[in-house]
């Protein structure tokens, strides 16, 4: 499912005034096309917004187009594809309103889901403590717990 980051709203306090998370995070799979979508509501007249990405990551992420007429509420879509050198990329924007009175530049952190996946599953590890299998070799080898539980650990383990 694609993912959506906060709202963008403009117009709200001033015409051109630009509010906005200037940090985001999402989760992309590495080595295909995701796409993202920046909400942008508007609170005043219908105005033109520019939004372009940081020249350095335009392999890595880009826009359909840079100019968008926003009456109320649009939903941009934004493409991210991450290579496969690392697993977390600062994907750098500036959006721009009311023909160019006001911009502000935000970042989006695309991090690799599969990257996420394996800190879960250390932190599960880590948080229960569980013994890696060296250790339990070297319990076993010098016969400090009994054989009803070596067994268990041995059966366990036998494969690694």
């Amino acid at each position: 499912m694609p993912e959506e980051i906060d709202t963008i709203i403009i117009n709200r306090i001033d015409k051109g005034y630009i509010e906005l998370n200037k940090k985001v995070s999402v989760n992309v799979e590495v080595g295909k096309e995701d796409i993202i979508y920046i909400p942008i509501k508007n609170y005043g007249p219908p105005t033109h917004v520019y939004l372009s990405v940081d020249p350095k990551m335009k392999n890595i992420a880009y826009l359909f187009e840079a100019n968008y007429y926003v009456e109320d509420e649009v939903k941009i879509p934004l493409i991210i594809q991450l290579p496969l050198e690392k697993n977390i990329y600062d994907i750098d924007l500036i959006i721009t309103a009311s023909y160019g009175l006001i911009n502000e530049k935000f970042s989006i952190k695309a991090v690799s889901k599969n990257l996420k996946r394996k800190e879960e599953i250390s932190q599960k590890e880590t948080q229960y403590n569980v013994p890696t299998a060296s250790i339990i070799r070297q319990i076993m080898k010098n016969n400090i717990i009994s054989n009803r539980i070596k067994a268990f650990f041995g059966k366990l383990y036998k494969n690694k």
